[in-house]
């Protein structure tokens, strides 16, 4: 009897050791997600704007301290043409402070673009911050022989609530 109890208590104890411990103060944890959205232009071209997040979370398990993560969003408007070319893109890049119900704050806020198709031209490009939100612009024209037959003024923004949700 006392040889079964040994056993069953050396089991558990087995059991225990090869658990990872659930009381680390700090765990690095990683979600990624995204959502899309088109518009569609009267000429049959169409813009893209997608939205990608991505966080590093420092998680806390002690209960006096609130869960605080940093929050990384890049926002991508793409134009193709009306057979599906790329023309251009416009990233607005931000990074978030958040301290989980308590506040978001945006501590970075960058653009590029890039033009796939000659005829197009981007100028006053700008990206801010203020508070939560980023904020990008921009202006793409199409010039056929030296007239703008188009133009696309980009103004996008990424703000984060205090639960770390980008929209």
């Amino acid at each position: 009897m006392k040889k079964r109890i040994l056993s069953i208590f050396l089991a558990v104890l087995f059991v225990f050791a090869l658990t990872p411990s659930v009381f680390a103060t700090d765990n690095a944890v990683s979600n990624t997600s995204n959502s899309t959205t088109i518009t569609y232009l009267d000429d049959g071209s169409y813009i893209v704007v997608t939205l990608i997040t991505d966080d590093i979370s420092s998680l806390s398990l002690n209960s006096t301290q609130s869960k605080s993560f940093n929050k990384v969003g890049n926002k991508f408007a793409t134009c193709y043409d009306k057979n599906n070319n790329l023309e251009w893109k416009y990233t607005l890049s931000a990074e978030f402070e958040v301290v989980e119900g308590v506040s978001a704050t945006c501590t970075s806020a960058t653009y590029s673009q890039t033009i796939y198709a000659n005829d197009w031209s981007f100028s006053n490009g700008n990206a801010t911050k203020s508070g939560n939100t980023a904020y990008g612009v921009g202006t793409f024209k199409r010039k056929v022989l030296f007239v703008t037959v188009d133009t696309a003024n980009i103004d996008i923004s990424i703000s984060c609530d205090v639960y770390g949700n980008l929209s």
